[in-house]
């Protein structure tokens, strides 16, 4: 297990949105995906392409999820976690 510190993130009142500890958004929610993705994402071809509020742009590739916490208690314990996902371009 890591000692570094655990870093709380917490959904937007919409709930569309991820946001960090300074209330930045960091990820969002597609329906494609079925989880939350990243606002800014590199194409096959390694280019860095935007993709915040474009949640319904239609690429070719394959989203990889996983359970993520995004909250923990005083002792450690998760109390929310999100679907987030990942492009993997080699599906």
């Amino acid at each position: 297990m890591s000692n570094k510190p655990r870093e709380n993130r917490t959904l937007s009142k919409d709930k569309q949105f991820v946001l960090d500890d300074k209330g930045n958004k960091i990820l969002q929610y597609s329906e494609v995906a079925k989880g939350f993705i990243p606002l800014r994402i590199k194409d096959k071809s390694g280019k860095v392409v935007d993709i915040t509020g474009n949640i319904h742009v239609k690429m070719d590739v394959h989203w990889v999820c996983h359970d993520e916490c995004i909250r923990w208690d005083e002792n450690g314990k998760c109390l929310q976690t999100i679907r987030e996902c990942v492009p993997d371009w080699a599906s």
